[in-house]
């Protein structure tokens, strides 16, 4: 059994199809321009066993037969009453059992000049006569004012449009939709689409004439025409049970292990660029009584080098007279 629920504010309306899942929490957020209120309401709603419930939360109270409750079961026909913590706003919320009516559309030629005006209600004198309790006898009607127009005309339960309560004439445009009390009809330009939810609305044929439109015989196939993939953007309302046969996942293949490098293979190459530099530094380097080698070896020419010794300066080659100076002779008067 699928369920429809409708969320009936002061100003505004919101329906909702409970999809087919099962065992499982589905909350449902309210936006504010269909609430009029600042922020969102979030209907807690969760199914357990094909059981719908719906509880109470810290943004309302719901209220069964004037008692608070704080979880209910969703039937149909049933009507909850909720209002707003520390408020006096409240809203009501309806269960019915959704059926192909509410959702399949009949198609009606919108002729101003073969009918002036479409009178909407559940009186025998409605062109679109709708046999709900809650719809009036002279619910509403659709005039043309160069241009469609519709007006409610004083009913009990209010005529909304686009989900917002009709407050004066509104002219409609392509696509907009009027609802009265789960009667929908889409405006299609000179088109008007019609649901029939539980088989209560009836046309009057002569003024308001069906549109039937046949579906081709040629198939896809015949045609070459390739279908291409559609995608609708809306919550399914029955999902297909998911099989339950168990299969087996295969094991992930093991991880390959990176071999640690040995460590001399880590720093050897370090050793093998300081090889070159100490064999330059052995070939080239001086030895204490001045020679140095050059590339091949051989042993150089002594340097020239400059010692002080004491205030005297001496170059090399009077190095071993510098380290052993000549007493320096004195005058008389020293």
């Amino acid at each position: 059994m699928n369920l429809l629920v409708t969320v009936i504010f002061e100003n505004g309306f919101q329906e909702i199809y409970l999809p087919g899942v099962n065992n499982r929490t589905s909350p449902i957020d309210i936006r504010p321009h269909i609430s009029g209120w600042k922020e969102d309401i979030t209907l807690p709603l969760e199914v357990w066993d094909n059981v719908w419930t719906m509880s109470g939360s810290r943004q309302f109270v719901i209220t069964v037969n004037e008692r608070p409750v704080d979880k209910v079961e969703l039937k149909p026909h049933l009507l909850l009453n909720c209002q707003l913590s520390g408020s006096e706003d409240i809203f009501a919320v309806t269960i019915d059992e959704a059926d192909a009516g509410n959702t399949q559309f009949d198609k009606f030629l919108l002729d101003f000049g073969a009918c002036p005006w479409v009178k909407i209600g559940s009186g025998e004198d409605s062109i679109v006569r709708y046999g709900n309790q809650f719809c009036s006898p002279k619910h509403a009607e659709i005039v043309n004012e160069n241009g469609a127009v519709v007006r409610d005309l004083q009913s009990v339960n209010g005529t909304f449009v686009n989900g917002r309560l009709l407050t004066g004439d509104h002219r409609l445009r392509y696509g907009d939709v009027v609802y009265i009390s789960g009667l929908k009809i889409v405006y299609l330009g000179n088109i008007l689409a019609i649901n029939n939810p539980k088989a209560c609305r009836m046309v009057d044929d002569l003024k308001f004439k069906p549109i039937h439109i046949e579906a081709s015989g040629e198939s896809d196939a015949d045609s070459g025409y390739e279908a291409e993939e559609v995608y609708f953007l809306r919550t399914p309302r029955k999902l297909e049970t998911l099989d339950g046969e168990t299969f087996t996942i295969e094991k992930c293949p093991p991880k390959n292990e990176q071999k640690q490098q040995p460590i001399f293979m880590t720093i050897g190459p370090s050793f093998t660029m300081m090889i070159p530099m100490a064999i330059g530094a052995i070939l080239y380097h001086d030895d204490p009584n001045g020679h140095r080698r050059d590339d091949d070896g051989r042993r150089g020419q002594r340097h020239e080098r400059d010692y002080y010794v004491g205030r005297r300066r001496c170059s090399g080659r009077d190095v071993g007279a510098a380290q052993h100076p000549l007493p320096e002779k004195r005058g008389n008067g020293g």
